[in-house]
């Protein structure tokens, strides 16, 4: 239980300060008073300029960075990042909400991925912020795409965003749906659409971690039953599809990411011709 405590502590410092305010304290409590007063009205505006100039700085510096950066880049490259940036928070407000944490999944496969920094962060920052608040639809976003893109940069995007998708170790059926969506309104065939499923699935998915061949025949998109001239086939059609130069106009990390693709492709290849007989 509380008792109330009989302490005179507060009574006497207010007792000496209404002495000390009746023996002249007044007084000099409003000279300070004065003087700060003065003070602030002289160096106000200096201060007002002083923060205005540092915020100035700031911003010319941040835009000289910037443009650095996006100097060296193309025209097709900053808008293919635009483009697939505003899909990608589209296809994260899918659940009708958009969290931190998937914001900073897509910053971070930029960093990671394609190796973003400096002001390539800061413009990728500005790009997010603008695509949250976009009423843009997918229909219109999907629509501009391909109209400055060929098929080879519409296939580049759609695993870009399966990338994103499967970045986090989860696929939702919420994104499924919406990448469904926009594999169509892309223009992409079904069978190309299901063969970049089956990769990511043999990347990511329950045949990864398989120990059969299943993950090489996911990752050229057939079946388990293809015979050695339709592995070639299809591996001849996958090699122009994915060729690294097909994409050159987007810039080097997009053609590293092709390079990666390929990679893929190749190391299934060459298993499965090791592995099916003639």
């Amino acid at each position: 239980m509380y008792y109330q405590r009989y302490n005179n502590g507060g009574n006497y410092f207010w007792i000496f300060f209404l002495a000390f305010l009746m023996l002249g304290g007044f007084r000099l409590l409003l000279m300070l008073f004065g003087l700060a007063l003065a003070i602030v009205v002289n160096f106000l505006p200096l201060i007002i300029m002083g923060a205005l100039a540092f915020r100035f700085v700031k911003k010319v510096g941040r835009n000289r960075s910037v443009n650095a950066s996006l100097n060296t880049k193309s025209p097709e490259h900053k808008r293919f990042v635009e483009i697939m940036v505003h899909i990608l928070i589209h296809i994260a407000k899918a659940d009708g909400r958009i969290s931190s944490a998937e914001t900073q999944m897509i910053r971070q496969f930029f960093i990671v991925q394609l190796r973003f920094s400096g002001g390539q962060i800061t413009w990728l920052n500005d790009v997010m912020e603008s695509a949250k608040t976009s009423t843009e639809n997918i229909e219109s976003l999907a629509r501009e795409f391909t109209s400055q893109f060929g098929y080879e940069s519409q296939l580049m995007l759609l695993n870009m965003v399966y990338n994103v998708a499967y970045s986090d170790g989860e696929f939702h059926s919420s994104e499924a749906s919406m990448i469904d969506r926009l594999a169509v309104l892309l223009n992409i065939s079904a069978f190309d659409h299901q063969r970049i499923k089956m990769a990511f699935e043999a990347q990511f998915g329950d045949i990864a971690n398989q120990t059969n061949d299943d993950k090489y025949y996911a990752i050229l998109g057939i079946t388990n039953s293809a015979t050695k001239a339709e592995i070639k086939k299809v591996y001849r059609e996958l090699s122009k599809k994915y060729h690294p130069d097909k994409v050159h106009h987007l810039g080097d990390e997009f053609k590293e990411q092709a390079k990666k693709k390929m990679q893929d492709i190749n190391m299934a290849y060459d298993e499965l011709m090791k592995r099916v007989p003639a």
